[in-house]
C-alpha cells in the first residue's frame, strides 16, 4: 500500500516525512500532531514506498536494537534520511553514537522546539550543515545519564563535569573502586567539544614496563624483529578525543618518565620513527589510592604528580551518599530486568541495602541487582530476598573510621525512612492524613515519600 499523506499539507514539493511507532503508538501521535501542527511538514501515515521520503522518525522502545533497526531503516529506504528517538535504556546499554549514515538522534521524551531544531537541519532545504556525530545536548545525555545520583556532593561532581569539559585542561579523577571513575571520564569526553572524537581508555596496571612504549607510542615497521607493518599506538587512536588512563598509580617509574614528557610536550615518537608527532588529544587520568602517599613512599615521580594535579575530581563512596542507595537500585533494577516484567523493592529492603556499608561501591549494588534479576522471578523484592553471595549484610557501625558527614547523613536518613514509614502505617498510606499529621504539605511529603522508596500501599489495608 502507498503512503496516506496528511490532507493539510498534500503537497509533492514539500519535504515528506514517515514516523514509524514501532511499538510505541502513543509517542508516535505526539511527534505527529507536533510535526503537523508546530511545524506545518507532510507527515506519512504508513509505510512511504523508496524515494518518497525526505525523512524517516523510528520511535525505538527498550527492547528494539538501535543498531539493528536503523541499519535495516538504511538498507531498506537509501535515500531518506533517519532521525531515530531513543529510549534513556538505549544510553544506559552503551549506545554512544549512531551507525554510519545516521548523523543525529533524539531522547525521549520528545520536546517540541529539540524535535523542529533537527528535523528542519536534515530536510532538503533546511540548514545544510554538517552534523558531526551526535548533537552537543544528546551527548550530555549519554554522558550524565549514567552518573545517576540526588546527594548534593554528587551532584556538585556533575557540575564540576560540566564546566571541567568546557576546556582542555589535565584532569585526574579519583575515588575508591566501583565509585564510577570511567564513566565520569566518559562524561567529560562526551560533554566537551571532543565528544565525535574517540574515547580511547588505558589500563595501566595492565601494561608491562616493556611494552608500555610501544602500546602507547606505537612503531613503524622494522623497528624491532617481529615489526612487519606500521602500527599506531593508543595516542594515535585518541587523536583528536580523550586518552584516559586508568589506574596510573600502577605504571613503572620507567613509563612515567615517558608519560610525563608526551604531557610536558604533547609530541611523541614511534618506536623506529626518525621524527616527533604532535598530539592532539585531551588526558584524563584515574586513580583508587592515594597519590600523595605513593609521593612519600617514592613509589610516584613528584613532577609527574603535579602534571597530573591540576583538577582532581573526587568521587564519593556509595556509604556517603546514602539518600542514593534506593534510587540506584531502583536505576539497575530497570535497566537490568526485562522490560515487560514488574519489580519492585519494598520499603525494607531499601532499607537494608541503605545500611550496607558497599564497599565495592555503586558497582558492588549493581552486581546484587544484576544477581537478582537472573536468579529470581520478577516480584516485590523484600530484605530477605537480597542476595550477599560472598558475606552477610554488615550494617554500617558508625565506628571511628566513619566521618562526621557520613554518620550525620546515615542517623538522618534513618530518622526519615522510620518517621514516614510509621505514619504511612499508621494511617493504612493515606498520603493526605499522613501529611497533615507531620504537619507537611502534601507535594513535599510525597517527595520526601520518593525519596525513600516508600510504596504507600504496602499500608493500604493494614490495621
Amino acid at each position: 500500500m502507498g503512503a496516506t499523506v496528511s490532507p493539510r499539507n498534500n503537497c509533492s514539493s514539500w519535504p515528506r516525512i514517515l514516523v514509524l511507532g514501532l511499538r510505541s503508538p502513543e509517542v508516535g501521535a505526539q511527534v505527529r500532531d507536533i510535526l503537523l501542527n508546530a511545524g506545518g511538514f507532510a507527515v506519512l501515515l504508513e509505510d512511504g514506498e523508496n524515494g518518497l521520503v525526505d525523512l524517516i522518525i523510528p520511535i525505538l522502545t527498550p527492547r528494539l536494537d538501535p543498531r539493528s533497526v536503523l541499519t535495516e531503516l538504511r538498507i531498506s529506504m537509501p535515500g531518506a534520511q533517519l532521525l531515530p528517538i531513543l529510549h534513556k535504556k538505549h544510553l544506559s546499554d552503551g549506545f554512544d553514537r549512531p551507525p554510519p549514515g545516521v548523523t543525529d538522534f533524539l531522547v525521549s521524551p520528545v520536546r517540541e522546539r529539540e524535535l523542529l531544531a533537527r528535523v528542519r537541519r536534515l530536510l532538503p532545504g533546511s540548514v545544510t550543515e554538517e552534523i558531526e556525530g551526535v548533537r552537543e545536548r544528546l551527548h550530555e545525555s549519554m554522558a550524565l545519564d549514567r552518573l545517576r545520583g540526588a546527594d548534593p556532593a554528587f551532584q556538585a561532581v556533575k557540575q564540576q563535569i560540566l564546566r571541567i569539559a568546557k576546556t582542555d585542561v589535565m584532569v585526574l579523577v579519583t575515588g575508591e573502586t566501583g565509585t564510577g571513575k570511567e564513566l565520569t571520564a566518559q562524561a567529560i569526553h562526551y560533554v566537551s567539544g571532543r565528544a565525535s572524537k574517540p574515547f580511547v581508555p588505558v589500563e595501566c596496571g595492565a601494561l608491562p614496563p616493556e611494552l608500555f612504549e610501544n602500546e602507547l607510542f606505537g612503531h613503524h615497521r622494522g623497528a624491532f624483529t617481529d615489526a612487519r607493518s606500521d602500527q599506531p599506538g593508543l595516542i594515535a587512536e585518541a587523536e583528536g578525543g580523550t586518552l584516559f588512563l586508568d589506574e596510573i598509580d600502577a605504571l613503572a617509574p620507567g613509563a612515567q618518565v615517558k608519560l610525563l614528557r608526551f604531557l610536558e610536550h604533547r609530541t611523541f615518537r614511534p618506536l623506529g620513527s626518525p621524527r616527533s608527532v604532535q598530539a592532539n588529544v585531551r588526558v584524563v587520568a584515574a586513580t583508587n589510592t592515594d597519590l600523595s602517599a605513593k609521593l612519600r613512599e617514592g613509589k610516584f615521580r613528584q613532577d609527574l604528580f603535579y602534571r597530573l594535579h591540576v583538577v582532581t575530581l573526587l568521587l564519593p563512596p556509595l556509604r556517603e551518599r546514602i539518600g542514593d542507595i534506593g534510587l540506584l537500585a531502583d536505576y539497575f533494577l530497570d535497566r537490568h530486568a526485562p522490560a515487560d516484567d514488574r519489580w519492585r523493592f519494598a520499603p525494607d529492603a531499601v532499607q537494608a541495602l541503605s545500611t550496607y556499608r558497599w564497599p565495592g561501591n555503586v558497582r558492588e549494588l549493581e552486581n546484587v541487582v544484576c544477581q537478582l534479576v537472573h536468579m529470581s522471578s520478577p516480584r516485590l523484592i523484600r530484605a530477605a530476598d537480597l542476595p550477599w553471595p560472598t558475606r552477610p549484610l554488615q550494617p554500617i557501625d558508625g565506628d571511628s573510621t566513619e566521618s562526621f558527614r557520613t554518620t550525620k547523613a546515615r542517623a538522618i536518613a534513618e530518622f526519615e525512612h522510620k518517621y514516614l514509614a510509621t505514619l504511612l502505617q499508621a494511617y493504612r498510606g493515606n498520603i493526605s492524613r499522613a501529611a497533615h499529621a507531620a504537619r507537611q504539605d502534601r507535594r513535599t511529603f510525597r517527595r520526601l515519600i520518593q525519596k525513600h522508596r516508600l510504596d504507600p500501599s504496602v499500608w493500604a489495608g493494614t490495621r
